[in-house]
């Protein structure tokens, strides 16, 4: 599961726990093929669920060791989500940026000037994307009910766009134990340091990961104004959960996601 998908998945996780170390917790907004699951135990987050194209996913995030694994039970493979391996990918995008800029522009050099101009500038605006406008979430007052659960309905703009609606519950209200809220907490801050990170280092990043970290209560329905979906708890179970959930199978292989990294830009070099 990419980075990307690992922060929107995350980012609709609206946690609801009733005071029980043990929580399932089911959401759906009509794009997964089935609703996803995210399960509390012992200080991790495990999330399952299964993309459009039927293949399962999973992330465990552990509170101790702060870093996620990401599963993936269709190759029955697995690996390990830091701050080491964001940074190697962020080199590696890097370095292979400026190894396009340095071929584009040598072929930039053979063009006739009327020519050279035009691709110029379309070469500056394909490696120097515009980064977007800074996050701003603003409390709005304003009160709902969903699912029969209180909550304060908060605004996330992008510059003078409006781009989502979030209603926050508060933990009290739910019956989150302090452990559990503990975890989510760490979670989402973990959350937003390597969203900054991909932010600030690379063109192609955002901070939208950050978003959860900044909101004090438990986000219980998320509607998403560009993208035109609605997310919301559709149950909450606290049946004990198997430990053996968060492990991963004996049958299963770690893969190192940089080097498949590696060899994918090798691929995409331009000819010399």
């Amino acid at each position: 599961m990419s980075l990307p998908r690992l922060f929107l998945g995350l980012g609709l996780l609206s946690c609801m726990v009733t005071g029980m170390a043990d929580t399932t917790l089911s959401f759906n907004d009509g794009r997964q093929a089935k609703p996803t699951s995210f399960l509390i135990k012992n200080g991790q987050v495990l999330m399952q669920g299964k993309s459009p194209q039927g293949g399962e996913f999973g992330s465990i995030y552990d509170s101790k060791k702060n870093h996620f694994l990401i599963v993936d039970y269709g190759r029955q493979n697995y690996y390990v989500m830091d701050k080491t391996l964001l940074n190697k990918q962020i080199k590696l995008m890097e370095d292979m940026r400026t190894q396009m800029k340095q071929s584009m522009e040598a072929q930039l050099q053979q063009l006739p000037p009327e020519q050279k101009k035009m691709m110029q500038q379309r070469m500056d605006a394909m490696l120097n994307p515009p980064k977007p406008p800074p996050m701003k979430i603003t409390k709005t007052g304003k009160e709902e009910k969903i699912n029969g659960i209180s909550c304060t309905q908060f605004d996330v703009h992008r510059g003078e766009e409006k781009i989502r609606e979030v209603c926050v519950a508060k933990t009290s209200a739910l019956k989150i134990s302090e452990a559990d809220y503990k975890t989510l907490r760490d979670m989402f801050s973990y959350m937003k340091e390597m969203a900054e990170t991909l932010a600030k280092q690379s063109p192609m990043g955002s901070d939208d990961g950050a978003m959860m970290a900044d909101m004090d209560g438990i986000p219980v329905e998320m509607r998403d104004l560009r993208q035109g979906f609605v997310s919301r708890l559709e149950g909450v179970s606290n049946d004990s959960i198997s430990p053996s959930l968060f492990q991963i199978p004996s049958t299963f292989q770690q893969v190192d996601p940089y080097e498949m990294m590696q060899q994918q830009m090798q691929q995409m070099r331009p000819p010399q």
